[in-house]
């Protein structure tokens, strides 16, 4: 053997017997044993200081089942919708709004509020069963079977479809498209609520 692989043959058995010595011996296990064996150091040396570690971890414990336990029912019987009194003046908000945008020359955009605001009055006037982030198809599906007038159910989706079409496709104003929302919506704010 050559100087170079005696030298690091010295090199490795003075690394071994520095590791040997009680300070580094302690820290050279697998690590998979370090939070027992802290804890049984811990349990002879310091009984009264593991006592209350095991105390209050059960507590912390007993604290967060009994979040769990209290939170998940009170969850499940929380209203999944926004109820009625919550925004009640969402629609005319949306429409105001629209009415400045239309005045700017950005019809398309308050094509969008008054929609908005329009299918806002059908479910607080109990006329339109729809739940949140349902996709327009659901909306044209249930606005078929809503309580409406035909005409203007049939004028409703004529409506959606179009501003499906300028909204996502052609993204250009259009004011006829602002009119006939605003009509669509001015019609169902005429309806009385249902029960």
């Amino acid at each position: 053997m050559g100087a170079a692989s005696t030298t690091d043959q010295a090199v490795r058995d003075l690394a071994a017997e520095i590791l040997r010595r009680p300070p580094y011996a302690r820290w050279r296990g697998s690590g998979d044993h370090f939070f027992w064996d802290w804890g049984s150091h811990l349990w002879v040396q310091h009984p009264g200081l593991y006592g209350v570690l095991v105390v209050v971890t059960a507590v912390i414990c007993l604290l967060l089942v009994w979040q769990l336990v209290t939170s998940l029912p009170a969850a499940s019987l929380a209203p999944r919708e926004r109820p009625p009194e919550a925004g009640l003046a969402l629609a005319p908000r949306l429409a105001l709004q629209a009415e400045a945008l239309a005045g700017r020359g950005r019809f398309l955009e308050a094509a969008h509020l008054l929609q908005v605001a329009a299918i806002d009055l059908l479910l607080r006037r109990g006329r339109l069963h729809l739940s949140r982030f349902e996709p327009n198809r659901t909306l044209r599906r249930r606005l078929g079977g809503a309580r409406l007038p035909p005409p203007l159910a049939g004028e409703l989706v004529r409506a959606l479809d179009e501003l499906e079409v300028r909204w996502f496709r052609d993204r250009c104003e259009d004011r006829d498209l602002y009119l006939t929302w605003r009509s669509v919506h001015r019609r169902i704010e005429t309806l009385p609520e249902l029960a």
